[in-house]
């Protein structure tokens, strides 16, 4: 991840040219799949590409196969695919995969050790160009990397650890302010460290800056939140490792056996009413534009309504 590097058998490899580096950098994010010549004219020269782009681009492509060998970009229809290497992205995917997977199996350490592995891959943005194309592939891994990061934040605060990362979740909101979903961690790791005051004091500093940037308010989850940290609901100092198996068995169970419901309301009361109030569904509210681009990367924190303490 981060600036393209290559190395072949250990040895470091100079992949000459803007257009080349960019080519092979795209066929490693998306290495295994295949990526079309339409795909890459429009990395390369966006919206108005020269006459000459078709021919170009297979030059640019003999190229690669003359400095890396053959055998690791291979035609596939009317694309290329990159085979063989192994390649940072996929390392990344796949370590932040597993870490989800745990995370959902109740599997909390494991989970971030899985988590941990990802971004230790993360050097930084891929390197590409400015073009559309190029904008919205780094766009999609810069989202994808700050989710992970949050996950991650989840999964420390289920492990009993939220004292050792306020810094970290400070640092967080300071890099992406209008995600609430981090602001909600930095609440919570405070409360769970005995600085309720200064929970509410992060709501606070969220609320004025969602009003002055968007001109709106906390979403729900966030807003429970604050109402439940005012209440010192007791739900709020349980890690939430506590609860994953249950909540997870209950997910499964409402939505495959619905004739068992009521056995299972029984069996898990607390469980199923967690799961059924985990509810991320958005209120269309707000201005157009870049408040709607805010509310479609707003995460949710799913916590005990404070009425069910």
């Amino acid at each position: 991840m981060g600036p393209l590097q290559v190395r072949l058998d250990g040895a470091p490899v100079t992949i000459p040219g803007a257009k080349p580096r960019a080519i092979l950098t795209l066929l490693g994010l998306h290495c295994g799949s295949v990526v079309s010549a339409d795909t890459l004219v429009e990395l390369l020269w966006g919206d108005d590409p020269p006459r000459t782009a078709g021919k170009a681009l297979q030059t640019h492509i003999s190229s690669l196969r003359h400095t890396l060998g053959e055998g690791f970009v291979l035609t596939e229809g009317t694309g290329w695919t990159l085979t063989g290497p192994e390649v940072d992205a996929s390392r990344y995917k796949l370590a932040a995969r597993i870490g989800r997977e745990a995370a959902a199996a109740g599997d909390i350490s494991g989970a971030v050790t899985r988590f941990e592995e990802a971004l230790a891959l993360w050097r930084g943005i891929p390197e590409l160009p400015d073009s559309q194309r190029g904008l919205s592939e780094k766009t999609r891994w810069i989202e994808g990397h700050a989710a992970l990061l949050e996950d991650r934040a989840d999964a420390l605060l289920a492990t009993g650890r939220a004292a050792e990362i306020i810094g970290e979740l400070e640092a967080a909101v300071g890099d992406a302010p209008l995600r609430e979903r981090r602001w909600g961690q930095l609440m919570l790791a405070l409360y769970r460290a005995g600085r309720q005051g200064e929970a509410l004091g992060a709501y606070q500093r969220a609320r004025s800056l969602l009003a002055e940037e968007l001109g709106v308010d906390p979403g729900p989850d966030l807003r429970r939140l604050e109402a439940a940290i005012v209440a010192q609901d007791a739900a709020l100092d349980m890690p939430v490792s506590q609860h994953i198996p249950a909540v997870t068995r209950a997910v499964t169970f409402l939505l495959t056996d619905i004739e068992g419901s009521t056995a299972a309301w029984e069996a898990e009361a607390d469980a199923m009413a967690v799961a059924a109030l985990c509810d991320r569904h958005r209120e269309p509210h707000g201005r157009e534009g870049h408040v709607d681009r805010w509310r479609r990367h707003r995460d949710s924190v799913c916590l005990p309504h404070p009425s069910r303490r």
